[in-house]
């Protein structure tokens, strides 16, 4: 990971240099290996690098005569774009930077559609006066910005422009938005005025007017795929290692969060396999929960997944696998280091603590480069959800009675099935009142936002529910894997690359990379379903290289399993904690009075459902939030 800041006065007023560096200070953990700072007239630029992969072997700040470009990435289609700009074969070892801005010479903003990679940039363009900033496909690489009457601000984080702008107000909608539990408005944060450039994304900025552009988009990709079932196999199994081998090419070691699933699995298998071929181990960091004999709390559920990551080590003699317990460690475990790295309050809390304890490991070991599956879900290993409902509504009713059948035979209840058959096909009232008698809570809440907050931001309108896109919590069938997409690559490009330059690892998900992304968009819904199973995608290719227990398990692996557990010894602190919150600005988002009874529920029974617990555990990293930044 590597950071970049810079400043457009638009009002011609020449930048310091001072000023590059007091945005710089704040990250200065991004980059360890060097930094560079650029100022011409109006316009200054900063980087601080961090050489990761190859292609940032040597990147530093790039400019000629008309150009100036920082960025933070990786570009994974450097041949098909030196290829494209006509650079001779002697020249085809320079930077990802170097090529970004000749890149710019011949397409200047189309530039961003035409890379592949995870990547943020920011380009001066001299002879048009003009700034440019771009983020990948996926937003893998955030780039904040704020644009005021007489300058423009940009950075990797947050913090940044802290150094250059008064204390901003907390956005109200970014908050109704975080508290519900719904996907928010492309480019919000946390903070009014200072606005996030949205995945698939670029812009520009010119004295008298600003341009954004969105050049990618899950609901637009179309890309050519063979017609024939093999051939498509076969074209998947290239592109997925591909997409690992790019990854891998790290100055240092390698390592992987790993999983007993399928996502994390198969990358890790192939990973190994590249990074064998040089004599090369992968190491493999996996949660474990502290309570390894407790009891799911329904059928088919995994609460320790060390048994499927064992059949892996034994398959892959250059694994290396360190089992993580986090001991001592909590759901609301150092919140305010949290609230630094990221400017945010935490969109997970369950997973927070066994995701820093893996990280900081990771640090120990020397990772460079964390390979994950994250992903994996909207792509490779699509389950296909809504798929049972759609053939219920396209009056397949034999193909639907035969899936029916077939899942009934692998130990999934009947209720479990006609909930994934029936809740989607549902009117809006009748889920709602379904979901109210499941969770004890209104659905359209999710969480314990304040009534009178709620009402306020228009997010609560019981006569026209379910009418308007903002107000509808329940997304069609057809629309889970776009949404789930869309949720992806807001939330987790926020927090993942600031958590991860904390320590000094980069992470790479090979699941996320474009040409794989576009490839699994385009397959038809019968690549991942055969009668009785779903995610067949991944399944038949890596089928002979996955152990069988891994490949063809059905069951689903539960993360953070151990947290009510964990969280049950802060429950006074807990209770503390939202008291005070009463006295603060925290009280106008929350409904205090019902944190407090589900706390004293944790307390009596020390039972949560997964629901609830999140839903409380993102309301009290609001209301702790709100105190830190104060």
């Amino acid at each position: 990971m590597s950071a970049i800041c810079g400043i457009f006065n638009l009002d011609g007023k020449p930048v310091r240099r001072e000023e590059i560096e007091a945005m710089m200070k704040p990250m200065a953990n991004w980059g360890p290996d060097s930094s560079g700072i650029w100022v011409d007239g109006p316009v200054g630029l900063g980087q601080l690098s961090h050489r990761a992969t190859a292609g940032n072997a040597t990147q530093r700040l790039g400019h000629n005569c008309r150009l100036a470009a920082v960025a933070d990435m990786r570009l994974d289609n450097r041949d098909d774009l030196l290829s494209s700009l006509n650079c001779p074969t002697s020249e085809w070892s320079t930077t990802d930077l170097d090529i970004l801005i000749r890149a710019f010479e011949r397409w200047r903003g189309g530039a961003f559609a035409r890379m592949y990679g995870d990547f943020a940039a920011a380009v001066w363009d001299n002879q048009y006066r003009r700034l440019y900033i771009g983020t990948d496909h996926y937003g893998s690489r955030p780039v904040y910005y704020s644009m005021l009457s007489d300058k423009v601000l940009l950075a990797t984080t947050i913090r940044s422009l802290f150094a250059m702008l008064r204390r901003p107000s907390l956005c109200d909608e970014r908050v109704a938005d975080y508290l519900l539990a719904t996907t928010t408005r492309p480019g919000n944060t946390f903070f009014s005025g200072i606005s996030r450039l949205p995945a698939g994304h670029w812009a520009s900025f010119e004295a008298s007017r600003a341009l954004a552009v969105e050049y990618w988009s899950p609901t637009n990709v179309s890309v050519s795929v063979p017609t024939k079932e093999e051939e498509r196999l076969r074209v998947f199994r290239e592109l997925f290692r591909a997409a690992v081998a790019c990854r891998v090419r790290a100055h240092g070691k390698v390592g992987i969060r790993l999983s007993g699933g399928l996502d994390s699995s198969s990358v890790a298998c192939v990973a190994a396999r590249e990074l064998a071929t040089t004599g090369a181990t992968l190491h493999a960091f996996s949660a474990v929960p502290l309570d390894c004999h407790a009891r799911p709390a329904r059928p088919r559920l995994i609460l320790d997944e060390t048994h499927l990551i064992e059949e892996l080590r034994r398959r892959e003699l250059n694994l290396d696998v360190s089992y993580i317990r986090a001991e001592g460690w909590t759901p609301i475990s150092m919140l305010e280091l949290d609230f630094e790295s990221c400017s945010r309050p935490l969109y997970a809390a369950r997973n927070r603590y066994w995701i820093r304890a893996i990280l900081v490991a990771a640090r120990e070991k020397g990772i460079r480069v964390l390979l994950s599956g994250q992903h994996g879900n909207a792509t490779i290993s699509w389950r296909a959800e809504g798929y049972l409902a759609s053939l219920l509504a396209s009056g397949h009713l034999g193909t639907f009675w035969d899936e029916m059948k077939y899942r009934r035979r692998q130990g999934i209840d009947w209720r479990s099935l006609l909930a994934v058959s029936l809740t989607p096909l549902m009117p809006n009232l009748l889920w709602t009142m379904w979901q109210r008698v499941r969770t004890g809570r209104d659905p359209r809440l999710l969480s314990y936002i304040s009534p009178k907050f709620a009402r306020s931001m228009g997010r609560i309108d019981w006569t026209r529910s379910g009418t308007s896109e903002v107000l509808r919590v329940r997304p069609r069938p057809d629309e889970n894997r776009r949404r789930t997409m869309d949720w992806t690559r807001s939330e987790m490009g926020e927090m993942e690359p600031a958590l991860c330059a904390e320590v000094g690892i980069e992470p790479a998900d090979p699941t996320r990379d474009r040409r794989l992304v576009e490839y699994c968009l385009s397959l038809p819904i019968t690549e991942y379903v055969a009668p009785g199973q779903s995610r067949m995608l991944i399944r038949r290719a890596m089928e002979g290289t996955l152990p069988p227990a891994i490949l063809w398990n059905t069951s689903l692996g539960v993360q953070g399993s151990d947290a009510a557990l964990r969280l049950s010894v802060e429950v006074h602190k807990m209770r503390n904690d939202i008291n005070a919150m009463r006295n603060s600005v925290a009280s106008r988002y929350l409904d205090i009075a019902g944190m407090m009874q589900e706390l004293q529920r944790l307390g009596t029974t020390r039972q949560w459902t997964r629901a609830n617990l999140d839903g409380l555990l993102r309301a009290y990293s609001l209301g702790r939030f709100c105190t830190w930044y104060g």
